[in-house]
């Protein structure tokens, strides 16, 4: 992942050690050898930075993670969930997509990402200290190897209270072009068999 920052946007959004890239890809291998297969199918088996379904030992605080659907033929609905659990899936807010930062957060319980696509999110893990929160891919829930991402384990305390603070109501302005009232279009029509005739010679390869 190739990161670029802009000194003119600086939100108080948390970062360092609390600012954390994630690149999802689905793999598939080969159940002998342990080899990866081509991706010719959208794969049976979840990669997160190139780990097999990892976890982040991550402190009570808010945390950015930029996340990159690196994928090559597979879509994610990403939600989080305590524990083992399935239902009510933990709120998180969503603050860039692939053109940059939004006009303002928008909170969400479920984001979801087709091949290519990233988002920036904040998620805060000040109320599950001594948790685990597990990401997971909200298509694919009753499967063992595709509904689960990663976990994230909650600690009991926090080191560092930077940039810890209420994400912006409004981070970027944006100027969106104005929807025209009333629109026309006329089309002028002349000689067309003298025009047209032409056009499929030489289409044909005759001319």
């Amino acid at each position: 992942m190739y990161i670029l920052n802009d000194p003119s946007e600086d939100y108080g959004l948390p970062t360092g050690n609390y600012d954390i890239p994630l690149v999802l890809a689905s793999k598939q291998y080969n159940t002998t050898t342990g080899a990866v297969l081509p991706p010719t199918s959208p794969g049976d088996t979840i990669e997160v930075n190139g780990q097999l379904w990892p976890y982040l030992d991550v402190e009570p605080r808010k945390y950015l993670f930029r996340i990159l659907n690196g994928a090559a033929t597979r879509t994610f609905q990403l939600q989080l969930f305590v524990g083992n659990t399935t239902t009510g899936a933990v709120a998180f807010q969503a603050v860039a997509a692939d053109s940059g930062y939004m006009t303002g957060p928008v909170s969400t319980t479920s984001l979801k990402m087709s091949m290519g696509e990233r988002y920036e999110i904040v998620v805060d893990f000040a109320a599950y200290a001594g948790q685990t929160l597990k990401l997971r891919d909200a298509g694919s829930l009753t499967s063992d190897t595709l509904g689960q991402l990663m976990q994230f384990v909650v600690g009991s305390s926090v080191s560092d209270d930077t940039n810890n603070g209420d994400v912006p109501s409004s981070l970027r302005d944006i100027t969106f072009l104005e929807q025209p009232t009333s629109s026309s279009k006329t089309f002028t029509f002349a000689n067309t068999k003298y025009v047209l005739l032409p056009m499929i010679l030489f289409f044909w390869g005759i001319i």
